[in-house]
């Protein structure tokens, strides 16, 4: 069921538009806020906020797996695997550095992308133009693979949850 579940879960998150409903992380910030203003300890609140909300989806799949054969299950993983995946949109960062580098307007290209991607900033900018692509290249590959490969593995390894 994990792998079915991983199946509809990436046809969905291709489907859907760049924001979609699933990627909201404000319930997330205001569990923190909340476990952070409660008064406990740094630590018990640090598991507390990690491990309530992994122990509720854990559970929660477990009441989904035996219902209708599983399907409210695999839907639940599915849109547990689009949350996980990453929240920028990709295709905006490769067509922003295309649109920028083919009117030979390099600088700008370098810093429409120096905001989004963390590790592209650097103690300097690029000299060159191919100090700039193998830059660029450099962090939209990491982009890529942060955003995709780890969460696939681990879903598939470990779990939904």
């Amino acid at each position: 069921m994990t792998y079915l579940a991983l199946i509809v879960g990436v046809l969905l998150y291709y489907l859907w538009p760049t924001d979609n409903p699933v990627q909201k992380d404000q319930w997330y910030t205001r569990w923190q806020d909340m476990v952070g203003g409660s008064g406990l300890s740094s630590g018990l609140a640090v598991i507390l906020a990690w491990w309530g909300p992994v122990l509720l989806v854990v559970w929660i799949l477990a009441q989904l797996e035996h219902i209708l054969f599983g399907l409210f299950w695999i839907a639940a993983a599915a849109a547990l695997l689009i949350y996980a995946f990453g929240r920028e949109d990709y295709n905006t960062f490769v067509a922003k550095y295309l649109h920028y580098a083919r009117s030979g307007n390099l600088e700008s290209a370098y810093l429409a992308l120096k905001d989004s991607l963390p590790w592209l900033q650097e103690d300097e900018s690029p000299r060159s133009e191919l100090e700039l692509h193998s830059a660029v290249r450099a962090a939209l590959s990491y982009e890529g693979y942060q955003r995709w490969f780890p969460v696939m593995f681990y879903f598939l390894i470990a779990g939904p949850a």
